[in-house]
């Protein structure tokens, strides 16, 4: 699935001319919980927060691996 949704925003994105808001698909077990999407940022405070946010859907689930457009992540406790 998320070999799709990479490809699906970088066709988005080249049509587009621009960057595609960043994303993130947390799993447990194998399964998708949810995604989460980064909210308009610019450069500074809010770009940080932002980037820290994103995390607040892996941790509320307590996600074993986390995935974004082609790359994984697995935690380890």
């Amino acid at each position: 699935m998320t070999d799709m949704v990479k490809r699906t925003h970088e066709s988005m994105g080249a049509e587009a001319g621009g960057v595609l808001v960043p994303s993130v698909y947390p799993f447990q077990d194998d399964r998708l919980q949810g995604f989460s999407q980064l909210f308009p940022v610019y450069q500074g405070k809010g770009a940080a927060r932002g980037i820290a946010e994103l995390s607040f859907l892996s941790a509320a689930g307590m996600a074993d691996e986390v995935r974004s457009l082609g790359y994984t992540v697995t935690l380890v406790a």
